[in-house]
């Protein structure tokens, strides 16, 4: 009888470990597709950023260069106003410029926004307070005279500008420069 029950004992003992054995197996192939697939929609989400980002860069420098071109050209355009007959103020044409380029600026900013993450969307929030800035300040400035406009507070804006741009650069750097984990992104 001691060999009977050592017999069904080790049956049970080895249909116990066997099932234990599959399950377990379940479990850590479940874990590590999961892992897999978050690792992989990691490195999507990085090219994804990667590209977003760089727009922004480009389009950002792009208008900031096209708004300076525009400066140089001011008093030409007040020219052609008032060979015209003053008809349009010169706020409504420094209004117009900002409009343009604004025009491409806001879905790359939108759109880097929404890839996030939270360090990244706070730089944009301040490339868009520097874009209010710019253009509040065009604005004014055209507000006031048509010509010989004191470009020092224009310039001033510009430099403070660029300095959030640069913020920008170094927080979506750090962004891209983290690897994709199994855990994911923090969640905040």
């Amino acid at each position: 009888m001691d060999q009977g029950w050592a017999a069904v004992i080790a049956a049970i003992a080895a249909g116990f470990f066997g099932i234990t054995g599959a399950l377990l197996g379940i479990i850590v192939g479940r874990r590590q597709a999961t892992d897999q697939a978050t690792v992989e929609h990691g490195h999507w989400l990085r090219e994804q950023r990667l590209q977003a980002y760089t727009e922004v860069l480009t389009t950002w420098d792009d208008a900031i260069t096209d708004l300076r071109a525009f400066q140089g050209r001011w008093n030409e355009e007040m020219d052609s106003l008032q060979e015209i007959g003053y008809t349009i103020h010169p706020s409504m044409i420094a209004g117009q410029k900002t409009d343009e380029t604004w025009a491409a600026l806001r879905p790359r900013l939108e759109r880097a926004e929404l890839l996030g993450p939270a360090a990244a969307t706070e730089a944009v929030h301040d490339l868009l307070e520097a874009w209010r800035e710019i253009r509040g300040v065009l604005e004014e400035q055209a507000s006031q005279a048509p010509y010989d406009v004191p470009w020092e507070e224009w310039e001033r804006a510009v430099t403070r500008a660029a300095v959030r741009r640069t913020n920008f650069h170094v927080a979506v750097t750090g962004v891209l420069r983290t690897p994709p984990s199994p855990r994911g992104e923090p969640r905040l």
